[in-house]
């Protein structure tokens, strides 16, 4: 459990520093963009206010967000030109301020802008161009080359990239170093929770012993009682329900030994469910079991067969009246899958399915079948545990047709 919530909280820490950092680039590359781009468009009216001509006000500060004209320097720095198209559609191109574009690209990338509604501006390639009416009534298109300022943009968002990686992984490293540390008190909590467990279940067991001696003396000098009986009775109960405690308490632990020996898969659930199944027959439901023969696998024997037996006994008590129990053994790769399955009057709400493996949680004790057994909702919690201590998978599932299956991947 240790292992899970640690694993959780690094992913919810990293997956929040992830969403913050990611936000934070892309915002500041998206802001300096618009700047950019705010930026082009005073240049491209001021061109256009002065019919072609990028003319700078002395002292302006258009580069730096002003509304006026530009800083003088900026006409040096700016790669423009302009084509004129009369009225009887010639073209007369200004080429004065660039080098890399000669009349007939000019005259293409004009034509190419002319398909816009003239006082739109837009991107051609690494243009951007403003098409407007002059005072003459002939209609100009002017472009300015913004290749350097795309590539500054790109470089700007590559390095905000690569400085967002290496933060996240230098977060990632101090949230893994320190996350022990964080879930120290869940960790100590957890640990006081499973002494308590062991410590009172051995402190029980003597009360237990000698509670269930008396009513074995009781039973021989006053006969068949049925309050004997029933003490008798309940003490059973308690001592399963301590057992299993202990077992839930000990599968939890993280420092656990478990056996590693490969065994026959198949022998030892067709062992473990061949009682329930006998009194499932009996009861009048259908008994079905698919266990192929020398279904090997390697692992802990003990626990599987703890684990068969759970789910069958759980499929025994809650099978509809004269329904029908399905036992099934898969092999798929170097996983074996054991499915446990049973018809069922109700239908059970997900919710209630996800819940069926906490402890002491029962969804409807109306629905145990009478075998004078009783159930303390903490069966499927140990399967649950056995499964997941040996790195696999356990879920329950409801098809349309209100047939429930546990599925476990070993």
């Amino acid at each position: 459990m240790i292992k899970r919530v640690r694993k959780r909280f690094i992913m919810i820490a990293m997956i929040a520093i992830i969403i913050c950092t990611t936000i934070l680039v892309v915002t500041i590359n998206l802001v300096n963009f618009i700047q950019v781009d705010q930026q082009v468009d005073r240049i491209l009216n001021s061109i256009a206010n002065n019919n072609g001509v990028f003319t700078p006000k002395p002292g302006s500060m258009l580069g730096m967000g002003g509304r006026g004209g530009a800083p003088q320097e900026m006409q040096y720095e700016t790669r423009y030109f302009s084509v004129k198209i009369g009225t009887d559609g010639s073209m007369q191109t200004e080429l004065t301020h660039i080098a890399s574009v000669d009349e007939d690209a000019a005259i293409a990338l004009a034509q190419e802008a002319l398909e816009d509604n003239v006082g739109l501006t837009s991107y051609i390639d690494t243009y951007k161009y403003i098409v407007y009416s002059g005072k003459d009534g002939e209609t100009s298109v002017t472009f300015i080359d913004c290749e350097s300022r795309i590539k500054m943009l790109r470089s700007l968002a590559l390095s905000s990239l690569g400085i967002e990686g290496v933060g996240v992984l230098v977060m990632f490293l101090i949230i893994f170093f320190s996350s022990k540390r964080a879930i120290q008190p869940v960790i100590e909590s957890s640990e006081k929770q499973k002494r308590f467990i062991t410590d009172a279940s051995h402190e029980l067991k003597t009360p237990l012993t000698v509670i269930a001696t008396n009513m074995d003396i009781l039973t021989m000098d006053l006969g068949d009682n049925e309050w004997v009986q029933g003490t008798q009775k309940q003490v059973s109960n308690l001592r399963r329900l301590v057992n299993n405690l202990v077992s839930l308490s000990r599968l939890e632990e993280e420092n656990t030994m478990l056996a590693e020996e490969k065994f026959n898969l198949s022998k030892a659930v067709r062992e473990s469910a061949e009682p329930f199944m006998s009194m499932a027959e009996f009861d009048g439901c259908t008994v079905k079991m698919e266990i192929p023969e020398a279904v090997q696998i390697t692992g802990d024997e003990s626990m599987v067969r703890q684990l068969a037996t759970i789910l069958c006994d759980n499929a025994v008590k809650y099978v509809s009246k004269g329904g029908d129990i399905g036992v099934k053994v898969e092999k798929h790769g170097r996983r074996a899958v054991l499915e446990v399955s049973n018809s069922c009057d109700d239908e059970i709400p997900k919710e209630t399915l996800k819940r069926l493996f906490d402890r002491f949680y029962r969804a409807d004790e109306s629905r145990t079948k009478e075998h004078g057994k009783s159930s303390f909702g903490i069966g499927l919690s140990i399967a649950k545990a056995i499964v997941e201590k040996r790195g696999g998978k356990i879920s329950a599932m409801q098809d349309t047709t209100r047939r429930v299956t546990f599925r476990a991947e070993l």
